[in-house]
């Protein structure tokens, strides 16, 4: 096998063996599961060296573990005893197939894909954001991510794919159009709604195993029609909600948050994506009731979000009160809530911070006001003319650069200055000590409002 491989791979720097040291080491890692002990770790660039690769395991009775990001948490893409052929090195933005002649109707009623992305099986959630921004900002055009940035696509596919859009867009295994997989006797086929149906049908969201998958086809879906979007263009809007349900209306209030996701008109409630969680008040000395929080990407601006949750019903102050009208409300969950010192950003201007309070544009939009205290359920909205820029201010602020934490490097890769990595002017960023039992520092940019930071987290994807 090992002979085989040094044959048909002209750069010895893409195998390595068990007794390869430091390097067999390096390649045989996961993101979290760090005892798996491959027969071999190949680095593949394209497909014909897929090919040559498969070839040699199937010829020497070797079974093979394809990886694309590495980020099993089991450690699925790189198996005892197998040859890994990891497809981290295939992804090439540059010869990604972009076809917006490609179009047709989607899931939702009124809903439709406006185009499609052919990229390698290498590619991550973060490239897939950046070529979908570079691409189709212009047309409203909505990629499907996850949460996470340097997740690969493959994996993300094969297990279905949830992301903020999948409210509108669907999953992962939704959106996939087409797959170019190698079989285990080298052959290269295609699978579709037309063609190799049933290997389609098995991949999407089936957790793979059918073969080597070497490109995916995504539908780009077109964002919802918006109220002002003639006069104004398109907006997409990341907010932070907060509603404590009364505790003499508690059953009505939680029924209506249920009826909200599942019995609300789809097309309205489909704009909002994103985390939700209850804080049950019988868990908390704090909380005299119970709350409702979350953070979302909406599909639009954010006085359209306001008047989307009062036609629902989840602004219904019979039922609801707000956090901040506690006399000692408790922190935000940081796992839900994003960190930003602002109330009410529009295009990275700041209409409202943290110590307005209460916004007065805020108050002027009717609706916008739950409790006596006279402040918003939308604790926060941050505003942008692109969906690209609002994903990547998700990324940016609900964990990426919220905390010097080791999430900032299992989130993606990094010298340990995502500053210097993303190209970021040094005035922008800041030293942040890494919390115990870490040591050192790592350098962060100052803010996720800036457009600068934004733009350079889509350029260097």
């Amino acid at each position: 096998m090992e002979t085989c491989l040094k044959n048909k791979f002209e750069h010895l720097s893409n195998l390595y063996f068990p007794e390869d040291g430091e390097g067999y080491l390096e390649a045989r890692q996961c993101a979290v599961q760090l005892s798996r002990f491959p027969a071999a770790v190949v680095y593949v660039e394209d497909v014909e060296e897929v090919k040559d690769a498969m070839a040699c395991a199937v010829d020497n009775g070797y079974k093979v573990s394809p990886r694309g990001g590495n980020h099993s948490y089991q450690g699925l893409g790189t198996m005892d005893g197998y040859i890994v052929i990891d497809m981290g090195r295939t992804c090439k933005p540059e010869d990604f197939v972009i076809d917006k002649d490609d179009q047709g109707p989607h899931i939702l009623e009124g809903s439709k894909y406006i185009g499609t992305m052919k990229a390698q099986a290498g590619c991550t959630n973060a490239v897939m954001l950046a070529m979908g921004h570079k691409n189709f900002q212009e047309e409203g055009g909505l990629t499907l991510i996850g949460s996470c940035p340097s997740v690969g696509i493959t994996g993300y596919v094969l297990g279905g794919g949830s992301g903020d859009v999948s409210p509108y867009v669907g999953y992962a295994a939704d959106i996939v159009k087409e797959f170019q997989i190698v079989l285990y006797d080298g052959t290269v086929v295609k699978a579709s709604e037309n063609e190799n149906t049933d290997l389609y049908w098995a991949s999407r969201g089936g957790g793979g195993g059918n073969g080597i998958i070497t490109h995916l086809t995504y539908k780009i879906v077109e964002a919802p029609k918006q109220k002002m979007e003639e006069e104004e263009g398109k907006k997409f809007t990341v907010l932070n909600l907060a509603l404590s349900l009364k505790p003499d209306s508690f059953e009505k209030a939680a029924a209506r948050i249920q009826e909200w996701f599942y019995d609300a008109d789809p097309l309205i409630t489909g704009k909002f994506g994103g985390t939700n969680r209850w804080i049950s008040n019988a868990f908390s000395p704090v909380l005299t009731s119970s709350l409702f929080t979350g953070t979302y990407v909406y599909l639009g601006s954010w006085r359209e979000a306001i008047e989307d949750l009062q036609t629902t019903g989840l602004l219904d102050e019979d039922l609801f009160d707000i956090m901040s009208d506690f006399d000692n409300p408790p922190p935000l969950d940081p796992d839900v809530f994003y960190q930003v010192d602002a109330t009410l950003v529009e295009n990275y201007e700041v209409l409202c911070d943290e110590s307005a309070s209460p916004c007065v544009q805020f108050q002027d939009t009717p609706g916008a006001i739950v409790g006596p205290a006279g402040t918003p359920a939308i604790q926060t909205a941050v505003q942008f003319d692109t969906y690209g820029e609002a994903e990547a201010f998700q990324i940016c602020s609900a964990q990426l650069f919220r905390d010097a934490t080791i999430g900032s490097f299992s989130w993606s890769y990094t010298s340990g200055d995502f500053c210097k990595d993303l190209g970021i002017g040094d005035d922008k960023c800041e030293d942040k000590p890494l919390p115990l039992p870490f040591k050192g520092s790592i350098r962060v940019p100052k803010s996720c409002i800036d457009k600068d930071v934004i733009d350079a987290m889509l350029v260097a994807a």
